[in-house]
């Protein structure tokens, strides 16, 4: 997470919407694949 809210910085991205569309993707990878986590 830490490093994609770096990257978009630099890119001109802010951070929080990039923190909270990373933390989603992680939430909705977690829910799909929990038997396998």
């Amino acid at each position: 997470i830490a490093l994609g809210c770096i990257y978009t910085e630099s890119k001109g991205y802010p951070r929080e919407p990039a923190a909270h569309v990373a933390i989603r993707t992680v939430r909705r990878f977690l829910e799909k694949h929990k038997a396998r986590v």
